[in-house]
């Protein structure tokens, strides 16, 4: 059962969703504005990965399960003074901007530590992220298929932004609203995020706050369980190859 602003209130205040800072002012009908925070990664050419040879053919590929790779495939970045910039509309000096050109995928991240929490009786709130509709039809997408949270995470958010415009480069503004999150009612659950994912490291908001990194962005499929172990559909792929011969 999708949440009303007013029951996303009342969560909040009863402990079953962490919105730190909470402003009264972001909450929707139906769910809760976050804003973007100053640091983000950037992908990095291939030219420069890891492994410092001139660019060949398999340079290029890009393995999701190395850490090594991913470490070097993306740079850390950090918003700019818009007081460098030429004046823009709408755009104070004193505030931070992150370009993002035209087709570029960043990984940035939330200002709020946002989401559910684990209670003693378990927890029955979940999250998703969607971009804001200004945002998309200002050609800014955000989490298009990886908003969907877990019972009892809460952190920082992770925000995968990409600029849709194949012409323009957009200059967000760091500590305003391109992202929404969403919260959900289901049947308790005692499986608690904080015990078993890879993207937050402890349950405590204040423990949160003080071990938050940047390089928490970072995609970790590194650790995911199929990493190292044998394959549990081994048998059924092996069986579909042979069953479908392709001639190359």
């Amino acid at each position: 059962m999708l949440l009303t602003g007013d029951e996303i209130i009342s969560a909040h205040q009863a402990g079953e969703i962490v919105i730190d800072p909470f402003v009264p002012q972001n909450v929707n009908s139906a769910s809760y504005d976050v804003s973007l925070g100053p640091f983000c990664y950037r992908q990095v050419p291939a030219s420069v990965r890891y492994n410092r040879r001139l660019p060949s053919r398999m340079d290029y590929g890009y393995n999701p399960y190395d850490a090594k790779c991913i470490q070097a495939s993306w740079q850390l970045d950090r918003a700019i003074s818009a007081s460098t910039l030429p004046k823009m509309e709408g755009v104070d000096d004193n505030d931070f901007v992150i370009p993002i050109g035209p087709k570029e995928i960043i990984l940035a991240h939330t200002l709020e530590f946002i989401g559910s929490t684990m209670l003693p009786g378990g927890c029955s709130i979940t999250t998703q992220m969607h971009s804001r509709s200004s945002s998309v039809r200002n050609c800014i997408d955000v989490c298009g298929s990886g908003g969907l949270g877990d019972h009892g995470y809460h952190s920082i958010w992770t925000l995968e932004v990409q600029n849709l415009s194949v012409h323009y480069t957009t200059y967000l503004v760091v500590g305003r609203r391109y992202a929404q999150i969403s919260f959900y009612r289901t049947e308790t659950t005692s499986r608690d995020y904080a015990a078993h994912g890879k993207y937050q490291a402890a349950a405590d908001l204040e423990r949160l706050r003080a071990s938050w990194r940047p390089t928490m962005m970072l995609p970790r499929t590194h650790l995911d369980r199929e990493v190292g172990s044998s394959d549990q559909h081994q048998q059924l792929i092996q069986e579909l190859i042979q069953l479908h011969p392709i001639e190359r």
